[in-house]
């Protein structure tokens, strides 16, 4: 568990504009920006929220 904790850390922090990502509330969003500790996240066509970057489950393409 350890280690799947640690290679997700490094996929949240390598995270660019237009990722996709899942959030530990179940939402599928497009990343729109990245901040220090915080993501802005593209979840509809004009509709964005930030989230807290510890708040992603899983990163579903990019941050390679």
């Amino acid at each position: 568990q350890n280690a799947e904790r640690k290679k997700l850390q490094q996929a949240i922090e390598k995270l660019q504009k237009g990722d996709k990502v899942l959030t530990t509330s179940g939402m599928f969003a497009t990343v729109a920006s990245v901040e220090a500790d915080r993501l802005v996240l593209k979840i509809s066509d004009d509709t964005k929220v930030e989230f807290a970057k510890s708040a992603i489950a899983q990163v579903i393409n990019g941050g390679k």
